[in-house]
């Protein structure tokens, strides 16, 4: 059965999509041999994952109870999915120290085995090429984030495919910050994921070198929300689920780096590209469609990728130091930003947590008395903020409090209309400045150590990316490699 959605633009009518109907469902994904699709579809009292078989459209279903969801293939036939059976309460389950929650399972050959187990989410997992390694989302580690003001969103782990303990690849120790949906390019080098970096902020697609997952960057425009990435079998390109102005609803894209471009393939959500690169398969108001990927690419409106600002240069000799203080300083301050990248980091061992705010570091300009900042809030939290264009506070900040009597190293960085937070060299917050960055060009004076009790020592600030912290390679770098 072929279905085609039109929708309206103006006076005109464009039919944006025109695709099989596989069977009801969603999240579908091609078996590595082509001829099979794991998807999820509602069921009494939640989801199961089935099995469809293109040759026969028939359907095998793995599961029976509880609620399972987002299945995935391995290279050996067999399929990981999220599972949820979790009977008690939540207050229940807390008294008795049950392990259940939702958590990882694997089919093959008609039988299931539990692959992880906790109070917490694991959901949305994908294979590496060799089968090995799966990768997930997770909510593991929550429970280390009490009523402090912070707390940790879903985070990426893996776990080898024969089971055992779990390790983190890449987590936020931040409020409201989220990485989740990890996939793995085809020659294993490149690993992507739908990445949202607080209130506000839209979703979107991030990449990194496998090896190095907190060196990423966005690859999706700021204003365009993006999740569910899928790499196409060239390992170039990815198919993903968004949503720009003026569609008329969650469209799927390809993301084409190396071209500069994306383009809008069809209405609909969940996106998967059939092993010889030549079926496009997604979902739309719950029905699995598959359409020819080259048709498809041949009618798909092309959209140009903005270009983010790139990362800069390792540094050099800093635009100012300040050795140690304990008390409030001034100092004369040179360094006049403007739109260019710098960075400001220092040591700072707390006495006591601040009643307000304890400012480690500010450079005062004319256009703000505060137009960059390394501090600490009334909970201990630290933070990097600076001024949007209206004037208004924006900033990056870290997840957990600082402990007294002990030394951080705070590093704030700001490229384009990105600022950054590290501590201790591990990437705190990454925030997107919507409206721009005030740019500072008129210095007054640097103020070190106010409206706090401790000590800042080994304080810096220049011109370009610390050399002590790895710098995010660019989309064209990673993509050219």
């Amino acid at each position: 059965m072929k279905i085609a959605i039109a929708t309206f633009f103006g006076l005109g009518v464009s039919l944006l999509t025109a695709g099989d109907q596989l069977a009801a469902g969603s999240h579908g994904v091609f078996s590595h041999d082509g001829l099979r699709i794991a998807f999820q579809a509602p069921a009494p009292g939640g989801l199961r994952v089935g099995v469809l078989t293109l040759a026969t459209r028939q359907v095998e279903w793995l599961t029976d109870g509880g609620s399972a969801a987002y299945p995935a293939w391995g290279p050996d036939g067999s399929v990981v999915y999220s599972f949820l059976d979790a009977p008690e309460t939540a207050w229940a389950s807390v008294r008795n120290g049950s392990r259940k929650g939702c958590n990882l399972r694997v089919w093959k050959d008609g039988g299931t085995r539990q692959l992880t187990a906790g109070r917490w989410r694991d959901y949305a997992p994908s294979f590496s090429p060799d089968g090995e390694t799966i990768y997930y989302s997770s909510t593991e580690g929550e429970e280390r984030f009490p009523g402090n003001g912070g707390q940790r969103g879903a985070n990426i782990r893996a776990v080898a495919a024969t089971g055992g303990t779990s390790r983190v690849i890449l987590a936020f120790e931040s409020l409201q910050r989220a990485a989740v949906q990890p996939s793995i390019s085809p020659d294993g080098r490149l690993l992507a994921w739908a990445y949202i970096a607080g209130f506000r902020d839209n979703w979107s697609i991030a990449v990194a070198r496998a090896s190095s997952p907190e060196a990423f960057c966005r690859i999706t425009p700021p204003d365009m929300p993006a999740y569910a990435p899928r790499w196409l079998p060239d390992g170039r390109r990815m198919v993903c689920t968004a949503c720009r102005e003026a569609d008329p609803g969650w469209c799927v894209y390809l993301i084409d780096v190396p071209r500069g471009e994306m383009r809008r393939l069809a209405v609909g959500e969940n996106p998967d590209v059939s092993p010889d690169g030549k079926t496009l398969l997604y979902d739309h108001d719950g029905q699995l469609l598959k359409a020819d990927l080259d048709a498809t690419l041949a009618a798909a409106p092309t959209v140009t990728l903005p270009q983010p600002e790139p990362f800069p240069p390792i540094a050099g000799e800093p635009a100012f130091a300040v050795a140690e203080t304990r008390k409030t300083t001034r100092h004369p301050l040179a360094m006049k930003p403007g739109d260019a990248a710098f960075h400001v980091s220092c040591e700072a061992t707390l006495d006591r947590i601040p009643a307000e705010a304890g400012v480690l570091v500010r450079g005062a300009y004319k256009e703000s008395d505060r137009a960059f900042q390394l501090f600490v809030n009334a909970k201990g939290i630290p933070a990097f903020a600076m001024r949007q264009a209206d004037g208004t506070y924006v900033g990056a900040h870290g997840g957990e409090a600082l402990v007294c009597g002990r030394r951080y190293r705070l590093v704030g960085i700001r490229v384009g209309d990105t600022v950054r937070l590290y501590v201790d060299g591990r990437l705190a917050d990454e925030r997107n400045v919507p409206l721009g960055i005030l740019p500072p060009r008129a210095p007054v004076c640097l103020v070190v150590c106010e409206g706090m009790s401790g000590e800042v020592t080994n304080l810096k600030g220049g011109f370009d990316w610390p050399a002590d912290i790895p710098r995010p390679t660019s989309p064209r770098e990673l993509f050219g490699e």
